[in-house]
């Protein structure tokens, strides 16, 4: 865990009910219904397949929500030194 980047993505939304966020931690990616939680979901889906072709299976999302309070989502990925070897592997 000492060489994670860890990326923490708060609001102050609505929050979610507990099926559809036990649904989320269960089963990412998932498609809801919109109008539990005011979105498809599909802007969660994307940023998790991304992270996975790009990582593989060493990275991890979890998922907190409060009705009334909002959501957050903490992203662990490997973090990676950029060197000038690497500079342009990377596409920066």
């Amino acid at each position: 865990m000492a060489d994670d980047l860890l990326i923490q993505v708060k609001d102050g939304g609505i929050g979610m009910p507990e099926k559809v966020l036990e649904n989320f931690r269960r089963n990412l990616p998932v498609t809801h219904n919109s109008s539990e939680t005011g979105g498809s979901g599909f802007g969660l889906q994307n940023v998790q397949e991304r992270i996975r072709l790009h990582y593989g299976g060493n990275y991890n999302i979890a998922i907190t929500s409060e009705i009334g309070v909002g959501t957050m989502i903490v992203l662990r990925i490997p973090a990676v030194l950029i060197t000038e070897e690497n500079q342009q592997e990377m596409d920066i």
